[in-house]
């Protein structure tokens, strides 16, 4: 039965992973906490356009790095899925 239910598991772990990153990146934005979203916020107010760019980039690589680690852990805990 756990076997079976794996290969859900790790979407939903993705998929919360992926929202979690999401919020905490806002929380960043809109909070002034220190952190990407937070470089981003400041460079905003103070119209340096190139330093949000890099930020907004290095958010969205990040991301897929984070998901991509997710997939291989997956692919090594569920070598099968797919396969059905």
């Amino acid at each position: 039965m756990v076997p079976s239910a794996l290969p859900e598991t790790f979407t939903g772990i993705r998929l919360a992973v992926g929202m979690a990153y999401s919020s905490v990146v806002a929380a960043e934005l809109f909070n002034g906490i220190p952190g990407i979203g937070g470089l981003v916020k400041d460079a905003s107010n103070y119209n340096n356009t190139p330093v949000v760019l890099v930020g907004i980039f290095a958010i969205g690589i990040s991301g897929l790095v984070i998901d991509g680690a997710l997939r291989a852990v997956e692919r090594r805990a569920v070598p099968w899925r797919g396969r059905i």
